[in-house]
């Protein structure tokens, strides 16, 4: 295995390079002749899978061979083959074009040794292999997209539609998988998404999916509807109209979220700031050039797939596109047998593409689900690739066609292709250089701005200052004029006073003197005032060229203004919570006061009753006190005192 810390490789070297312009030259014209090798290489690795989906093909083999028994792979001298016929050339691989690709045993082999070739790693998967440490580090140093199938945001509808899965067991290996996603630099992880078959009965769920992959951090979610090809999945078709409102939620969710969301049947405005998939807006545009064709009376398919990609199943049989309709024709050609240069310019890829360019193809294309709204039912006949075009031959190969197909290799030969790169990639250079310099540029308009309103409010602060100035000088004249009557006064009313009025006169000098050099500071602050005047004009010349950018900054201003506006109605809010507050504490100052006077009253009413009970008599007869003694009997009355 690479080692974890190696780089992610980013760059196509000369050959994928020039192979790449060669392609897409060839499909910007309409070639029949493939005088390049596919840019997208689909494998399926695997005849089968470990779970049981109702609509997919894996549904329609009998129960007693499903969830992966009697899987066979994809055999090594087809892998080899390809290596060394496509992968040299090639710029992605996906794997997944069907069955369950991390069930061959030579998955993670074949993972690293097509990221050592530079190719970026595309895959789908269910999800449910990502369960070791191992294959998780793998994925993230080695694969760039990692889409996982999941049909579901909740556990009831993924385990209902995926037969033998695990919704607990999958968010799991997600959480998993993000563990050594997280330990990568932004730039150099790898992009994660889910992925969901859209049909009636799961369409609902597709907002929650949004808020499911922003709970797991994920990156993207990709929604597709079904392409029927078992009763359930017939039966379970999406409703385009009925499924809008939740698609419409989606795309609010998402964009609140920040999560990608690819949806290639939408095919509204791409500018509505929802972050998509380049596929999706690509197939989009796609079929809105077919329809501009159209219109002017042309009948070219815009499908790129046959010139710049093709699909090869467990089998070695070789299709031109993803579509599964067409996987039940014939193949147009089989990696088992046959080179690849035969089946890749061989008569049944010619004919497509000359068909495609003419308008000539069979009704499975015209209808396909992946670029078109439509994905009714097709009759077999009518989506046979080969079929269609029978014994015809629309490009037939010429003597000089056959000899340029090694152009690429005559290329990368004579020092072409390196040239050709080295000057793509200094221009890109250039390029970014460019972008750093305007975000620079950017950045000292920024700072001017801000030196022109600091330079505007000190000329504001200097004005005011000669103001004050200005009327201290006005107190100090009229000052001056009292001193100097009071002074007049003293000498005629008391001579007595000269000495003192010498004095006020000496000190009215210092005052004028004062009053001199205040005024000559006046004359300094106006002369500085002057120049500040003519600095402001050149900042108002300045502030003209950055008025763009305060127009771009006024966005900013409002989205304050509607902050500050939100939080003055959370202030009255919280006043009137006080408000209520005081109300209440003034009732219960009231009942509080209610209640002493209750339990004074009772106090009272108590003591009232107590004192005016009548006391108890004694049983007892009283003894006066000299009786008590015993000097005298009872009954006789005592001594007469003297």
């Amino acid at each position: 295995m690479a080692s974890a810390a190696s780089l992610r490789i980013h760059e196509p070297g000369p050959r994928q390079f020039i192979n790449e312009l060669r392609g897409q030259r060839a499909f910007e014209h309409g070639e029949a002749l493939a005088l390049h090798r596919p840019l997208e290489l689909h494998l399926q690795l695997t005849s089968g899978c470990n779970l049981d989906c109702y609509m997919c093909h894996e549904h329609l083999r009998p129960v007693e061979a499903r969830h992966g028994k009697g899987m066979k792979f994809l055999d090594r001298a087809v892998l080899e083959r390809i290596e060394r016929e496509v992968l040299p050339y090639s710029l992605r691989l996906h794997l997944g074009v069907g069955g369950e690709p991390m069930l061959a045993p030579f998955f993670l082999e074949l993972v690293e040794r097509a990221h050592a070739k530079n190719q970026r790693i595309h895959l789908t998967t269910n999800g449910t292999r990502i369960a070791t440490e191992r294959v998780a580090e793998v994925l993230a140093h080695c694969v760039h997209e990692i889409e996982i199938s999941i049909d579901g945001a909740t556990a009831a509808t993924y385990e209902r539609i995926r037969g033998g899965a695990s919704f607990a067991r999958l968010v799991k290996n997600i959480e998993l998988l993000n563990k050594h996603r997280f330990l990568r630099d932004a730039e150099d992880r790898p992009r994660l998404s889910l992925c969901m078959v859209l049909m009636r009965s799961n369409v609902h769920e597709l907002p929650r999916l949004v808020e499911l992959a922003a709970t797991l951090k994920v990156d993207a979610v990709s929604a597709w509807p079904v392409i029927p090809v078992t009763a359930e999945g017939r039966a379970d078709a999406l409703d385009l109209e009925a499924a809008r409102p939740f698609v419409v939620e989606a795309r609010e969710r998402a964009k609140a979220l920040g999560i990608a969301l690819d949806l290639p049947f939408d095919h509204g405005a791409l500018d509505d700031g929802v972050p998509r998939e380049d596929r999706s807006a690509a197939l989009r545009r796609l079929a809105k050039l077919e329809g501009l064709d159209r219109e002017r009376g042309t009948s070219r398919h815009y499908c790129h797939m046959p010139t710049v990609a093709v699909y090869v199943l467990w089998d070695g049989r070789v299709y031109p596109c993803a579509n599964p309709k067409t996987h039940q024709g014939d193949a147009l050609g089989n990696l088992a047998s046959q080179e690849f240069s035969d089946i890749w310019n061989g008569r049944s890829f010619r004919n497509l593409r000359a068909g495609l360019a003419a308008g000539d193809v069979p009704e499975v294309c015209r209808t396909c689900a992946i670029l078109h709204r439509s994905a009714g039912p097709v009759e077999a006949s009518r989506s046979d690739l080969v079929q269609w075009f029978g014994e015809r031959d629309l490009a037939p190969l010429t003597p000089a066609a056959t000899g340029a197909s090694d152009l690429i290799e005559l290329a990368v030969a004579s020092g072409f292709a390196d040239q050709v790169h080295e000057r793509h990639f200094k221009l890109l250079g250039y390029s970014q250089l460019l972008e750093r310099e305007v975000h620079q540029q950017a950045s000292d308009n920024e700072r001017l701005l801000h030196e022109r309103v600091a330079a505007r409010l000190h000329i504001e602060a200097l004005l005011v200052e000669r103001e004050h100035l200005k009327a201290h000088a006005n107190v100090l004249a009229r000052d001056r004029e009292g001193l100097s009557g009071h002074s007049t006064t003293l000498e005629a009313a008391n001579g007595a006073l000269e000495a003192h009025a010498r004095n006020l006169e000496t000190e009215r000098e210092a005052l004028i003197s004062g009053v001199r050099a205040l005024e000559a500071e006046v004359h300094r602050t106006e002369s500085e005032i002057e120049r500040l005047r003519h600095a402001s004009e050149s900042a108002r010349l300045e502030r003209d060229a950055l008025l763009e950018e305060r127009i771009h900054q006024s966005d900013h201003a409002q989205t304050l203004a509607r902050e500050r506006r939100a939080l003055g109605l959370h202030a009255m809010t919280l006043e009137s919570e006080r408000e209520q507050l005081v109300r209440h504490a003034a009732n219960l100052e009231r009942i509080l006061e209610r209640t002493r006077a209750r339990a004074l009253y009772r106090t009272l009413s108590n003591l009232k009753d107590f004192l005016q009970r009548p006391r108890p008599r004694t049983p007892f007869a009283y003894v006066p006190p000299w009786e008590a003694d015993g000097s005298r009997r009872a009954g006789e009355p005592p001594a007469r005192l003297e």
